[in-house]
């Protein structure tokens, strides 16, 4: 579908955070892309509705879920450096040692 065609009159959301987690694009999209070509907006959990009107909370909401996506991103990187510096290894969702220092392990007690 395509919203700059005319084929959307309507799109719809879970919560703010789905349309985007840049506060300035999804601003765009919800302050001026959607109103100039008469699409409705509506972010179900965080009750917003282009059609009541303005919500004076919905550009806070953007902002927040900015700063929390890039909190995230920060934290699961350094999650993931210290565990790399440890020798820990995540493969298909398992948490293994690397197989150099259990096979040297082994063959130290012999």
């Amino acid at each position: 579908m395509c919203i700059t065609c005319g084929n959307v009159a309507t799109v719809i959301v879970k919560d703010m955070s789905r349309l985007g987690r840049d506060y300035l694009k999804v601003g765009y999209y919800t302050e001026i892309f959607f109103v100039e070509r008469d699409v409705r907006y509506i972010a179900i959990n965080d009750g917003v509705d282009s059609a009541k009107g303005d919500n004076d909370f919905t550009p806070f909401r953007n902002l927040f879920n900015d700063f929390y996506a890039k909190d995230t991103s920060k934290k699961v990187r350094a999650i993931k450096r210290a565990q790399g510096q440890a020798g820990l290894v995540f493969r298909l969702g398992i948490l293994c040692r690397l197989w150099e220092q259990v096979t040297l392990r082994y063959l130290q007690k012999f």
